[in-house]
């Protein structure tokens, strides 16, 4: 079997990437509704709504999709060990100044992980837009964990062996350490919670979301926004604008927490302990700066705050520390998004 037709089997079998790329599948139950509820909230095209059953080839496609993240995490975490964390320390000990680690961050593992998400989109053919924006998480992550490595701002003792390494980089998700480096175990406890936990917000997803399609609205459009010539600024301010940004948000909220609370869920089966992705930021955070550093994405708070934030600090003032994070976190972010796009 040649590289390509295995990319195409896997895609097509393990990824079932023609079968996500649309979704018409018949309600399991159908019920209606009084027409006064539909005309207070506005609803058109009738009372009568359907269920949808879980699709379990989605999430088959999207534990498939995490395994080979992991094996490309694991590889990276070897490489980055070997060529970055290994002669930063014997530079260190010996009190000199290494390019190596610096040349291989820079040339060959940055380079790699913003690469890889497009060649890996093409090579198996990922057509859903959640799998394609999924499918780069990974490799970002890896990628600010480069950044640590470099810098020598790792998680306390994470980088004192290979296996802690490839441990902390095993997921797009960030894992409890105590102050020896050794992963935090899980217990049947968290592994009843997060099952519960991430049920219970599955629900939550499709009820909100079909409410929102019930006016149109499209997490992944599959429409070109207008031209950059013809957006008006000035329109961002009204009120129908700051609405749906708002609606926008908290599905963003809750997709992050599902999907955060679903790897929280495989990570205590496998017995360690994660940050959690979200703390209810919308409905709790008590200050702006609550908000963003304590709540929000944690775990990008996290690789922003010692990949970016900690190096420049280094070196230059917290204000210049604070703009390079902005605008690394914008430009990641922009990158993640494009990922939609590639065909």
């Amino acid at each position: 079997m040649s590289s390509s037709s295995f990319g195409t089997w896997v895609g097509h079998n393990l990824l079932f990437s023609d079968l996500l790329e649309s979704d018409n599948r018949s309600p399991c139950m159908t019920f209606s509704v009084p027409n006064y509820f539909l005309e207070l909230f506005d609803i058109e095209g009738g009372n009568r709504f359907g269920l949808l059953a879980p699709r379990i080839e989605f999430w088959l496609a999207l534990i498939t999709s995490l395994i080979i993240a992991s094996i490309f995490s694991a590889l990276v975490s070897c490489i980055v060990y070997h060529f970055i964390v290994v002669p930063r320390k014997n530079s260190e000990k010996q009190n000199i100044q290494s390019m190596t680690p610096f040349i291989v961050g820079f040339g060959i593992i940055m380079p790699l992980c913003i690469a890889s998400p497009y060649y890996g989109l093409r090579y198996f053919s990922i057509k859903c837009k959640i799998i394609k924006f999924f499918a780069g998480v990974s490799q970002i992550t890896s990628f600010f964990r480069c950044s640590e490595a470099m810098f020598g701002f790792l998680p306390s003792n994470v980088d004192d062996s290979l296996k802690k390494l490839i441990v902390y980089n095993a997921l797009p998700v960030e894992i409890k350490f105590d102050s020896n480096g050794t992963a935090l175990g899980s217990k049947w406890y968290d592994v009843k919670y997060y099952l519960a936990s991430w049920v219970k917000y599955i629900v939550i997803l499709g009820i909100y979301s079909s409410i929102l399609q019930s006016y149109d609205y499209q997490p992944y459009p599959n429409k070109e926004g207008p031209a950059l010539k013809d957006i008006n600024i000035l329109n961002g301010f009204g009120y129908n604008q700051l609405m749906n940004n708002l609606l926008a948000t908290v599905m963003f909220q809750i997709y992050l927490t599902t999907f955060g609370l679903g790897l929280n869920f495989l990570a205590s089966l496998l017995g360690f302990q994660l940050i959690p992705f979200m703390l209810n930021p919308m409905f709790e955070s008590s200050s702006v700066s609550d908000f963003w550093g304590r709540r929000w994405n944690l775990v990008v708070h996290g690789m922003l705050k010692r990949g970016v934030y900690k190096p420049v600090r280094a070196k230059y003032s917290r204000f210049a520390a604070s703009v390079t994070s902005f605008i690394a976190s914008g430009l990641f972010h922009e990158w993640l998004l494009s990922g939609e796009t590639t065909s």
